[in-house]
C-alpha cells in the first residue's frame, strides 16, 4: 500500500474524467490505473527483495542468503507477470467499476469478492464497485491532547476525479460493549469531511468525539460522497454489511 499512492496519481492525475463519457471510455482509464498499481507494487516488493538480497551476506547465513536470492527471482517473474498482463486483463472488473459510479449497484446475487485473494490492482476495481470511488484503509481510536476519544479515518480515492465532501457514520461502543448514546437515541456519530480528495489521493480527517466521552470502541463506515461533479454516491448500511471493506471497527489504544 505505502508504494501505491504515487503511481495511481501518476496514472490518473493526467486523465480528466468528462461527465458524458462512454462508460467503456472511463472502464479503459480504470484499467490503466489498476495495471499500474500492480506494476509498482511487483516493482516495490522486487525492490525490498533486492535490498534483503545485499545485506544477505553480512548475517554470515548461507540459508538466508540463499532464500533471499530465491526471493529476488520468484519477484523478478512477479514483476515481468504484472507488465505482460496489460490493461485488457482488468476490463471486465473495470467495466463493472465504471458502470457502477453510485448510479448502478451490484445486484443481490452479485457474488462478494474475496479482496485477499485479488492483486492490489483487481481489489481497487472491487473496492470501486462494491464499496464506492472513496474506501475506508484502516481506523484508528486514540485521544487528543485534551484525552477525549479522537477517530482518525484513512481514505483512499480510487476514482478519476476529484472528491469534494465524504460522510461517514461512527458506531461507538464502552468498553462493556454497551452503546454510547450521545443524543440519548442512537450510538452513532455523524460527521463530514470537506477537504477536496484528489484523484488518487490518500487523507486522514478525525473526528473528536466530545459528546461520546466513553467510547473505547467504533465502527465505522461512509454513507455519502460527493464528486467534483456527477452524482452524489450514497450507501445504506445494508449496501455496506454487503461491500467489502465498507465497515473497518477500530478499539481504543490505552
Amino acid at each position: 500500500m505505502r508504494r501505491m499512492l504515487p503511481v495511481i496519481v501518476a496514472a490518473l492525475g493526467a486523465a480528466a474524467f468528462a461527465a458524458d463519457s462512454p462508460i467503456d471510455a472511463r472502464a479503459e482509464r480504470l484499467a490503466k490505473m489498476a495495471h499500474a498499481i500492480d506494476v509498482r507494487e511487483a516493482m516495490g516488493y522486487l525492490e525490498d527483495c533486492e535490498t534483503v538480497a545485499r545485506t544477505a551476506p553480512s548475517r554470515r547465513n548461507p540459508a538466508f542468503s540463499k532464500v533471499a536470492r530465491e526471493e529476488v527471482k520468484a519477484a523478478k517473474k512477479r514483476l515481468a507477470e504484472a507488465r505482460e498482463r496489460g490493461p485488457k486483463h482488468y476490463m471486465e472488473r473495470a467495466r463493472l467499476a465504471a458502470a457502477a459510479n453510485g448510479l448502478n449497484r451490484p445486484d443481490s446475487d452479485a457474488p462478494v469478492p474475496n479482496l485477499d485473494a485479488l492483486s492490489p490492482g483487481e481489489a481497487a476495481l472491487e473496492r470501486m464497485r462494491f464499496a464506492g470511488p472513496v474506501s475506508i484503509g484502516g481506523v484508528h481510536l486514540g485521544r487528543n491532547s485534551i484525552g477525549t476519544p479522537r477517530v482518525t479515518i484513512g481514505v483512499q480515492n480510487w476514482s478519476d476525479r476529484t472528491v469534494e465532501a465524504v460522510d461517514f457514520e461512527i458506531e461507538c461502543w464502552n468498553s462493556f460493549d454497551e452503546p454510547v448514546k450521545a443524543d440519548g437515541v442512537d450510538n452513532v456519530m455523524r460527521g463530514t469531511f470537506q477537504r477536496p480528495i484528489e484523484a488518487g489521493q490518500f487523507e486522514t480527517p478525525h473526528f473528536d468525539l466530545a459528546i461520546a466521552d466513553t467510547t473505547t470502541r467504533v465502527s465505522v463506515r461512509i454513507t455519502r460522497i460527493k464528486p467534483e461533479f456527477g452524482v452524489v454516491w450514497d450507501q445504506t448500511r445494508e449496501e455496506a454489511e454487503r461491500s467489502p471493506g465498507a465497515i473497518v471497527q477500530a478499539k481504543m489504544r490505552q
